[in-house]
């Protein structure tokens, strides 16, 4: 099935739950600008496009829902000759957040499974030779989740409230972080990484976490009902601020940048940004 890379005259009124984009972005750490905005979900407009990861720079990994198919699966998008082909397909489970392993021959997915409540984390290999492994298999509660090196992975727990765990596979060890957690997690070395931490209902804020050193930091707050992010070379923070593309660096300050305005493309709901070398792709929720 070949992909459809769109350019900025795309069809903006289409409906759908979510759609995914790619564009160039320049000059990540002076003057930002972006530019080549492409439309990637052209294969299923109308459905639920979500939660994209670069596998490599020319490779995506997405979850997507297909109509009529009320499943989710992950597909895998060839961004060098425009092709799409469906990553998995298990009956009557859906998966979601796609993300590579550090061993880079694995991808991990968060699984609904077939009682539509349980959250599970599974192992699928990256050629697609066998089922997959179940991780952490004492845990039904599993919403998102990040690598932080070969053993642990830093996990996003649904309850009331949503906390924050780092899982180890080594000694299948689960060590609680803290609680009122976003959704959002980003490895910044083999023993920190970043999340968000709702600390009341209107103050929001990034916090580092150690591994190794068990110490929690303040990065910087966030915009309200902002809770995704992208943590760029230099060490500043990008984030989707509804139809906005906006950059901070906490070493320089905490004042929030705007680098795009998305509005004349009917984009108002930018989420998920990532980032890879000169390149960025965001989720606009609808």
């Amino acid at each position: 099935m070949l992909l459809m890379l769109c350019s900025m005259s795309i069809d903006i009124t289409a409906q759908g739950s979510s759609d995914i984009y790619l564009m160039d972005l320049k000059n990540l750490s002076s003057n930002p600008s972006i530019s080549n905005v492409r439309y990637l979900t052209d294969f299923n407009k109308g459905g639920y496009n979500n939660q994209a990861m670069f596998f490599s720079f020319n490779e995506l990994y997405v979850s997507s829902q297909i109509l009529p198919d009320t499943l989710t699966d992950i597909y895998k998008l060839n961004l060098t000759n425009e092709s799409i082909s469906q990553v998995t397909n298990s009956p009557s489970i859906s998966e979601y957040s796609p993300t590579p392993c550090p061993d880079k021959t694995n991808f991990t997915t968060v699984r609904i499974e077939q009682d539509r409540v349980t959250q599970t984390l599974w192992q699928y290999p990256l050629n697609q030779a066998t089922l997959g492994i179940r991780l952490f298999p004492k845990l039904n509660n599993i919403g998102y989740h990040a690598w932080i090196n070969d053993e642990e992975i830093a996990l996003f727990l649904v309850g009331e409230p949503h906390t924050l765990a780092v899982g180890n596979l080594k000694t299948g060890k689960i060590e609680t972080i803290v609680d009122k957690v976003g959704r959002c997690i980003k490895k910044i070395d083999d023993h920190t990484f970043c999340f968000v931490h709702k600390i009341n209902p209107t103050v929001w804020t990034i916090k580092r976490y150690d591994t190794s050193a068990k110490a929690m930091t303040i990065v910087t707050e966030l915009p309200a009902d902002v809770e995704d992010f992208e943590i760029l070379i230099d060490g500043s923070i990008l984030i989707g601020d509804r139809h906005l593309l906006k950059k901070t660096n906490p070493i320089q300050g905490q004042e929030w940048k705007i680098i795009a305005d998305f509005s004349a493309l009917g984009i108002n709901h930018i989420v998920r940004p990532q980032v890879i070398r000169d390149r960025l792709i965001f989720v606009n929720n609808k």
